[in-house]
C-alpha cells in the first residue's frame, strides 16, 4: 500500500512542474503577442505616414508643374536641329 502513495505523490509533482511550466509558456507568449501587436501598430502608423508624405509630395509636383507650365511649354522630345 505504500507504493500508490508514492506515486500519488509522484503524479502531484509532475503535474505542477507542467502547470509552472505551461504558465511560463503562456507568459512568454501573451508577452510575444502584444510585442507583435505593437509593431504592427508601429508598421501601420509609418505606412500611414508615409501615405501622407506621399500625397503632400504629389500635390508640391502638381503644384510645381503646374508653375512650370505657366513659365514655359511643357518640353517635347525632338531631334537635335545641327544634324
Amino acid at each position: 500500500s505504500m507504493k500508490p502513495v508514492v506515486n500519488y505523490k509522484n503524479r502531484n509533482e509532475e503535474n505542477n512542474q507542467p502547470t509552472e511550466m505551461s504558465l511560463l509558456v503562456g507568459d512568454m507568449l501573451d508577452q510575444m503577442k502584444s510585442k507583435f501587436k505593437a509593431m504592427g501598430n508601429s508598421i501601420m502608423s509609418r505606412m500611414d505616414d508615409m501615405g501622407n508624405r506621399m500625397d503632400e509630395l504629389e500635390i508640391s509636383i502638381g503644384e510645381l508643374m503646374d508653375q512650370a507650365g505657366l513659365a514655359e511649354a511643357p518640353t517635347v522630345p525632338s531631334s537635335p536641329k545641327s544634324e
